[in-house]
């Protein structure tokens, strides 16, 4: 008889004595079920609701089996953007608070923003690139924002350039700067 497992369960917050309610690790959020980009990296997965906000020791075995040390692709647009940041205004003004901007000072701001948004992003999208990899105790580690798809699987691939620098330093440096010393050397990259 097949077992059903919950979809949610408590962890303590991590910044006081409450317990918090979760989802559950599910087949859905499992990297093989995702989008994969660069024939290894998911893209745009579906993650659990909480999973950026899970300590990494109250994960379940089988999320850091599967995501530990591998790199993921998401994406923000700046249809995304500019629906948070009216959204994010409209709560402001609703809750009374003295800095919120009018309608008329967002309607004003939205073209800056946009305007901003495109120099930097010429797609009108921008790809992070985030690795579960202890970076964080309780997500994942942004490995850097580029603006495309191509510059963001490569960046998978290598890995940010701070853990190159870091998996390139020598025995002795890491010594001398209190790091634990790697016999092997630097670490391959999946």
């Amino acid at each position: 008889m097949p077992t059903n497992t919950p979809l949610t369960r408590k962890i303590p917050s991590g910044y006081d004595d409450q317990l918090i309610e979760i989802d559950t690790y599910q087949e859905k959020h499992w990297p093989a079920n995702q989008q994969l980009v660069g024939d290894r990296f998911p893209f745009n997965p579906v993650l659990r609701d909480w999973f950026d906000q899970t300590p990494n020791d109250k994960r379940e075995p089988l999320e850091l089996e599967h995501w530990w040390d591998l790199p993921f692709i998401e994406t923000d647009t700046w249809e995304d953007r500019e629906s948070h940041f009216r959204a994010h205004q409209e709560r402001l003004r609703s809750e009374g608070f003295d800095g919120a901007l009018t309608v008329d000072q967002v309607e004003a701001e939205v073209p800056v923003r946009r305007a901003e948004w495109f120099k930097a992003w010429p797609s009108g999208t921008r790809y992070e690139v985030r690795c579960l990899d202890g970076g964080a105790w309780d997500r994942s580690t942004s490995w850097g924002i580029v603006a495309s798809l191509e510059e963001a699987v490569a960046m998978c691939a290598a890995g940010p350039i701070w853990r190159r620098q870091l998996d390139a330093m020598s025995d002795e440096m890491r010594a001398a700067l209190g790091m634990p010393v790697v016999a092997s050397g630097p670490k391959p990259r999946k």
